[in-house]
Parts: C-alpha cells; structure tokens; sequence
C-alpha cells in the first residue's frame, strides 16, 4: 500500500509549505543559532549538539526531524562561526539543509550586542511514487522522484547579558520555493521569509533554584503566528524542568540534567491540544550537547539561557 493517499498528502503539503518550512524544536532555547545566526559563538566555548524530534506520533508522514549543530568563539571572542546540518522527512518529501553562520560580537558595557549572517543549502525531494492518488493513473501526479538543490542566507541580530538575551532574525530572505519543480499553484503563495523574535532571562530564586523564562515568536504573512512560552527552572545548576505552551497546539514538559560541567542530555514530550489530539498522543524530542573547556577559559556553568 503507498504511504499516502492523495488528500492526506495536500494536507501535509500546506503545512510542509507554510507551517513546516523552517523545522519546530521544543528545545529551541537550547539551539538559538538555528533560529538566529548571531547566537554562534554565545556559550563563549566549542560546542556541540543534535537534536532528534518525531512529531504527532501515530500519523502516517508526521514530520521527522534531526540537526546536529555547532559553534564558537574565536578572534578574541569578538566573532563567533558555526555549522548546522539538518535532515527533515514529512509524508513524501526530504530536505537536507547545510547553514554556515558567523556573528560579529561588540561589547557594549557589560552587555553585548551580536550581528550575524548565515549561509543556507539545501536538496529537497518529493518523491511523487510514495503518493496514490483518489483515481489511479491520475495525470497530476508526476508518478516518479524530483529533486531541487536551493541556495538562500539569513541575518539576526541580538543583545545579551550575563542575565537576559533577546533577538530578531529572518532566517530565509530568499523567497524560494523548495515545490517550484511541482504543480504546487502558484510559487509566490509559499512566502518562505519567517520572521524570529526569541527572548530569555535568568532569575534568581534561592542559591539553589532558578527561573529561567524563554519565548519564541514566529511570524510568516502566509501562516498564523505560532508563539512558544517556555516557563523552566534550574535546581543546583544540575537539573533543568519545564513547562511550556506552543499557541493552539500543544503543552509540552521538559526534562534535563547535567551529567558533568560540559555534557547534558535532556527530552521533552508534546501533548497535543489541537484538532490533531484525536489522532495522536503527541510529539517528542531527544537532545544532548558537549561544550568543549579549554584551560585557558574561565567557564564555572554552561549557560541555560
């Protein structure tokens, strides 16, 4: 039996054009550059991590998602680079995504203000004979594989402190379609230019909890706005646990421990709260990171902001 059937297939077309363009992580704070090339280089060290996601479990061509990533300081810590490798399946289309970031970092006071630029490649494939359509040898499906290699970039900027960062990012301003090659009607339609406002802070409750509140905006002219609150808290700068909500989608709980001062790992669940919750019990999602300490950095905590 093929995978899909054609009308499950347009479904997962829309949100792939529009909602699914730019991937979704729950654990979003925990990879900034991947929303915002001027965080390469914020951890003040190397560091490394991935991210795995499967979402809305139980659905046939649900989205699956891995990024590996990592960044650095360099030049005295006034610039920082970084690279991002991306992998992103739903239903009958892949796309692999290559970004090169670099952020030129000015201090300002004690605070800091970071510029950045990426550079994006990416092969995406529909593979038309996963798709069956309503009337068999129906002639708008193509019947075989089509792929398109498409190049784009990204700016962002963002203001940080030792206790709160915000920023803003377009991270795709080339208005390219990853569908041009289909008969997906008009290409204009699939506006890929999303804007990113993200924004966190650090608050201390006792010596040993602290509160560390994170939000990310997402803003597309063709798509709703999708809003995360994220609500965490750290206890003895080990253990990381939060709650947070994606606008009229899901409530979702997070999980983390440091399990040395360079290497965490850390999960999170999504509980669907949207006209999917019948159909699937939810998302979840996989993370781990290393950050390299070197002798002749003063690095007493990895950063949870």
């Amino acid at each position: 039996m093929k995978l899909l059937k054609l009308s499950i297939m347009i479904c997962l077309l829309s949100t792939v054009a529009y909602g699914q363009n730019d991937v979704q992580f729950t654990h979003f704070m925990f990879n900034k550059m991947g929303y915002n090339p001027s965080f390469a280089g914020h951890n003040e060290a190397l560091t490394v991590g991935a991210i795995y996601r499967e979402q809305w479990l139980n659905i046939e061509g649900a989205p699956r998602t891995i990024n590996a990533h990592a960044h650095t300081p360099f030049a005295n810590s006034r610039n920082g680079i970084g690279l991002s490798l991306t992998s992103d399946k739903i239903g009958m289309f892949q796309t692999n995504a290559v970004d090169l970031a670099y952020a030129y970092r000015m201090p300002l006071g004690k605070n800091k203000l970071s510029i950045g630029i990426n550079g994006r490649l990416e092969h995406a494939v529909a593979n038309w004979n996963m798709a069956e359509g309503v009337d068999p040898g129906d002639v708008m499906l193509p019947g075989n594989e089509q792929s398109i290699i498409l190049p784009n970039f990204g700016v962002g900027l963002n203001y940080s402190s030792d206790s709160y960062y915000f920023g803003a990012s377009v991270a795709q301003l080339l208005n390219n379609s990853y569908y041009q090659f289909s008969d997906v009607p008009n290409e204009n339609d699939a506006m890929m230019r999303t804007l990113y406002l993200m924004g966190g802070a650090e608050f201390g409750i006792t010596n040993n909890v602290k509160f560390v509140p994170t939000a990310l905006v997402s803003y597309n002219p063709n798509a709703p706005v999708d809003f995360d609150l994220n609500l965490g808290f750290l206890f003895m700068e080990r253990f990381y646990a939060a709650l947070n909500y994606r606008l009229s989608d899901s409530f979702d709980l997070m999980l983390m421990y440091q399990l040395t001062p360079q290497f965490r790992m850390g999960a999170a669940y999504d509980f669907t709260v949207s006209e999917l919750a019948g159909k699937t019990p939810g998302s979840f999602e996989f993370m781990g990171s290393y950050t390299f300490n070197y002798d002749d950095e003063n690095i007493k905590n990895i950063r949870f902001f």
